[in-house]
């Protein structure tokens, strides 16, 4: 009862493969190396996708929610929608959630693709 089991070490990114069998891989064949990214790639287009969707849900629910409101007449009363090709108040929120949202959802995706640059640069933006 009191003994303790070594457990072998794992990688920090693929905890299913250990460190001794990673390294092999890796110098033994080139080609075999992309295999690693796979797992990162199919993460970011799945954070992607999804993101989008929450994105474009969130932008429709405050847009409606807005119109309802009357958000529009307090635009138009303010000046905001007096010229033909301008976008309603309601939108123009609208719009502002949603590239918010992306641009999250653009540095999550990117940061699950475990590339130090592009990890470096979506998190520069945020510090700003």
């Amino acid at each position: 009862m009191g003994q303790w089991v070594d457990l072998p070490r794992v990688h920090p990114i693929h905890p299913w493969e250990p460190w001794a069998r990673r390294d092999r891989h890796l110098s033994s064949n080139a080609g075999q190396s992309t295999a690693w990214y796979v797992p990162g790639i199919i993460a970011a287009v799945v954070n992607f996708v999804l993101g989008v969707l929450f994105a474009r849900i969130v932008r429709q629910i405050v847009t409606g929610f807005l119109e309802g409101v009357g958000a529009d007449k307090l635009g138009e009363r303010v000046g905001l929608s007096q010229a033909q090709s301008a976008m309603p108040l309601s939108t123009l929120i609208g719009t502002v959630v949603y590239v918010i949202i992306m641009v999250t959802v653009i540095g999550q995706a990117l940061a699950a693709l475990n590339l130090d640059v592009l990890t470096n640069i979506s998190e520069q933006v945020w510090e700003v």
